[in-house]
């Protein structure tokens, strides 16, 4: 599983198709067990690659189209304990509210995570207060890169479907998604739950 994660890194850059595939493979290869709030200590690393995996997944899957299926597993990356990837599945998790118009869930995020950093309060009040808040999208931008300066191939997309998310009103009885999604909504076939057979040792 960690050394499809990482291959997948080099396809983040130019391929979301194939990074999803990647991540979706690399995913089901760990056990489901992974997946659970708390693990053995031994299996803490492990289970942090797979909150990483989880996060670059739903990047990958929003850029084909497939909200739904990205906002849920940046609802899983965000149990991570890195800053970065939990701060980062937060502001996917509110780009899916923004562009839905759900702007006050999206907000709530933003405090949260502001609760939590307050590097990201000068981008969250911006929010709150401007009507148009993609301008607040620049700083926290600058807040999240401040957190890994080591993780742009991901933040920059990331920010990007930020301040798409947020100049993008909910369509009439659509899921403001991107056409994409509107007019497949099936996400790729190779992506799925996790559901390989365990290891000889648990993670529990």
């Amino acid at each position: 599983m960690v050394r499809d994660s990482v291959q997948a890194d080099l396809s983040i850059r130019d391929a979301w198709a194939k990074a999803a595939t990647l991540l979706g493979e690399a995913k089901r290869k760990g056990p489901a067990s992974l997946d659970e709030p708390r693990v053995n200590r031994s299996w803490r690393n492990v289970q942090r690659e797979l909150r990483w995996l989880q996060l670059r997944l739903a990047l990958a899957l929003w850029k084909q189209g497939n909200v739904a299926a990205a906002t849920e597993h940046a609802r899983r990356a965000a149990l991570s304990d890195e800053e970065y990837v939990r701060s980062s599945a937060l502001l996917l998790a509110a780009s899916a509210d923004f562009a839905e118009g759900r702007r006050e869930a999206a907000v709530r995020r933003l405090e949260a995570l502001a609760g939590h950093d307050p590097r990201f309060r000068p981008g969250v009040e911006r929010t709150k207060l401007d009507p148009d808040p993609s301008e607040g999208a620049t700083l926290l931008a600058n807040a999240l890169a401040s957190e890994n300066r080591a993780a742009t191939f991901v933040t920059q997309p990331l920010i990007n479907v930020l301040r798409e998310a947020t100049r993008r009103p909910a369509e009439a009885g659509g899921s403001g998604a991107p056409a994409a999604s509107r007019e497949a909504g099936a996400r790729p076939a190779s992506v799925g739950a996790a559901g390989a057979a365990p290891p000889p040792a648990s993670p529990r």
